[in-house]
């Protein structure tokens, strides 16, 4: 550290620590040593060189005060904050950069990452569950059974797809059940009736504009002799007008 021993107006003993970076001098109480004589070259005088007298306690006051020495340099507590700035700035860059790569990786893992498969324990649970509900002569399951209610009836994580799997390859191909078949057929027969409805609606639309056609033929048939017969009044005279 740049120190050295000094004394005060007064004469105190004291100690000032100069910072290596900015110049900024800093004067505290310190314990000086024995004085040592030297002769100044030319001339016959001599004179005493101020010493220190512990310097770990010197060191421990500077710390004390925010001053440290980083890479043997002795820098004020101004410095100290801009040297710590400057570390900090730095390193979150690494640590985007760490983070990023890591970012990247993670979906390369999750697409080595293989399906989950039922356990055998599982599988024998979905097969006992199918046997009960599913009836391979019709190829569907009966009631108002599904892959799903199956999986959701068993629970203990097991999946609709495991049981959709399970039931193709050792019931049938057909999902569907009894329900469904019995609410299509009612389904089918009602769009049926709706034709057959439809129809008749149409037809009767025909058959009433057909009526309505002759009707407005009628009536103008009915005007064109009521103007005729408002003429023969006319051209007869006053005895056929009040015929």
């Amino acid at each position: 550290m740049s120190v050295e021993p000094i004394k005060g107006a007064r004469g105190e003993k004291l100690a000032r620590a100069t910072c290596d970076d900015c110049g900024t001098t800093y004067e505290f109480r310190a314990a000086h040593g024995p004085s040592t004589k030297f002769i100044k070259t030319g001339r016959c005088s001599t004179r005493g060189v101020l010493t220190l007298a512990k310097l770990s306690q010197v060191s421990t006051k500077l710390e004390n005060a925010g001053w440290q020495s980083i890479r043997k340099k002795n820098l004020c507590p101004s410095c100290v904050i801009a040297r710590k700035a400057e570390n900090e700035t730095d390193q979150p860059t690494e640590t985007k950069s760490m983070d990023t790569t890591v970012t990247k990786m993670k979906p390369a893992v999750a697409k080595e990452q293989a399906p989950r498969q039922p356990t055998r324990e599982q599988k024998r649970e979905i097969m006992g569950m199918l046997d009960v509900s599913y009836d391979t002569k019709l190829g569907r399951y009966k009631g108002s059974d599904t892959d799903k209610t199956v999986a959701e009836v068993l629970g203990q994580g097991i999946l609709s797809g495991w049981v959709a799997e399970i039931r193709k390859e050792f019931f049938g191909e057909d999902g569907g059940n009894g329900e469904i078949d019995a609410l299509s057929a009612e389904v089918a027969t009602m769009v049926q009736q709706i034709e057959k409805h439809e129809q008749a609606a149409l037809a009767a639309a025909a058959e009433a504009r057909k009526h309505a056609e002759a009707a407005s033929r009628i009536g103008d048939n009915a005007r064109s002799l009521g103007t005729r017969i408002d003429r023969i009044k006319e051209a007869v005279g006053p005895r056929a007008a009040k015929a």
